[in-house]
């Protein structure tokens, strides 16, 4: 039975835990290891955690506040010990019984690093929203179309002990979310070797306290004042900064092309040709044309 080490972040999130805990305890055909790491509650949560202690494949961390994605780093880093493949999850999801179990059928059928997939949108109560993505929906295999794509949510991630190994080498940058890094590594190293699952598995809980995102707000429905109020407070230069990251830890495994497009991106910030080279040059966009145009204008805002 192939062991899976579940990497979970909690912030203030008692009113979800029960559910989410014991869902992730009950995945059938595999050998789950639960690794939870507090990032400084203060209601109930590290109470509620520790009381999982009891079960010996859990294992329970209380720490200080770093913010969500240090403490994803940590406990990528750190924290995941020797396992066969590793996954993470978010403390206020549900994951139907089969959800590991899929993943690890799809990552050896098809000779895949990495896996993610759609997910069922739901609300607070777990009532169906909708699914993430159309059932065509298909995400993109050129670079660097994938790298602006931001597809592959992390509580959907399954990944390989190889893939783990290549990112711990590199994942220490402070500002960086785990799972775009990770999605964009293997896209750019192992581009034939990540599968996305057009099913889904998990009970995506969408609600005013998640961490990213619009909440429980219908995105199809989402002003472009709301997304530019998020822009303005997560502008923390995402793509930019991850390519700086990728580049400087994977430069040599990288094609010509794909290193020079790379550094291009990087750079976009900070030098006036690059940033006419990813405004002006077609090669620079993704699917959309609205993601596209968001590209452009943090171009222009020096934000990317």
């Amino acid at each position: 039975m192939d062991k899976v080490t579940v990497l979970m972040s909690t912030y203030n999130g008692i009113d979800y835990l029960d559910k989410q805990m014991t869902s992730i305890l009950n995945q059938d055909g595999v050998d789950v290891r639960l690794v939870v790491r507090d990032d400084g509650s203060s209601d109930g949560t590290q109470e509620k955690i520790t009381q999982y202690e009891k079960y010996s494949n859990v294992e329970t961390y209380l720490e200080t506040n770093i913010g969500w994605r240090n403490s994803f780093k940590r406990l990528l880093n750190e924290l995941s010990g020797d396992s066969d493949y590793y996954a993470f999850a978010d403390q206020d999801d549900v994951w139907e019984s089969n959800k590991l179990y899929e993943a690890i059928k799809c990552l050896k059928n098809n000779n895949s690093v990495l896996y993610m997939s759609n997910m069922k949108v739901v609300n607070n109560q777990l009532e169906f929203i909708k699914m993430e993505y159309p059932e065509d929906f298909r995400p993109s295999k050129k670079f660097p179309e994938s790298f602006f794509e931001g597809i592959g949510t992390g509580a959907t991630l399954v990944m390989s002990k190889e893939l783990r190994d290549v990112i711990v080498q590199s994942f220490v940058e402070s500002n960086l979310a785990h799972d775009a890094y990770i999605v964009a590594v293997a896209r750019l190293l192992f581009p034939e070797q990540v599968y996305y699952d057009a099913e889904s598995y998990i009970l995506y809980r969408r609600h005013g306290g998640n961490a990213t995102g619009f909440g429980n707000a219908d995105l199809s429905k989402v002003s472009l004042k709301q997304r530019y109020q998020r822009y303005k407070k997560n502008n923390n230069k995402p793509f930019t900064t991850r390519a700086k990251a990728i580049y400087k830890s994977y430069s040599a495994d990288l094609s010509p092309k794909n290193r020079k497009i790379l550094r291009t991106i990087a750079n976009a910030d900070d030098n006036f040709l690059s940033a006419v080279k990813v405004f002006f040059f077609p090669v620079y966009r993704t699917k959309g044309l609205r993601k596209t145009a968001q590209i452009k204008y943090r171009v222009l805002m020096r934000s990317l």
